[in-house]
């Protein structure tokens, strides 16, 4: 395999913290940073081009109703300018690897008749995202 052994991981052993309150119930996070783009194109061109701007980040955390719901809407509901602490550790039985940011929240609630109710988050990062560790 090239590069070393890989880690794979799954995803019963992760640990999330918002601003240091752990969620005892969340089932689902992902986190994706992209870079912005604007078309360059030129008259006459026959594939578009386009610039690289700046880096960001959004993602979701996803909860059982009720036991983290307040955890994410206190998140969600901080001051306007203040955002929420970050720490996701995929692995909570090494906690040397981490993905940590700020982060702005959204909080929600769901259910249906065929599944058990939700408190899904979503969130855009403010600032840069950190990774720690992750060296194997």
């Amino acid at each position: 395999m090239p590069g070393g052994p890989t880690k794979r991981l799954h995803g019963v052993k992760s640990l999330i913290y918002i601003d240091g309150t752990e969620l005892t119930s969340a089932n689902a996070w992902s986190v994706d940073v992209a870079r912005d783009t604007a078309e360059g194109s030129a008259f006459g061109e026959t594939w578009k081009t386009v610039k690289g701007g700046l880096l960001g980040a959004s993602g979701s955390i996803d909860t059982w109703l009720e036991h983290d719901t307040k955890v994410l809407f206190t998140a969600a509901t901080k001051a306007a300018y203040a955002s929420a602490s970050v720490m996701i550790y995929p692995n909570r039985t090494d906690i040397t690897d981490v993905i940590s940011f700020d982060a702005f929240f959204g909080a929600g609630w769901a259910g249906d008749m065929g599944g058990i109710q939700t408190a899904p988050g979503s969130f855009t990062v403010d600032g840069a995202v950190t990774l720690t560790g992750f060296t194997s």
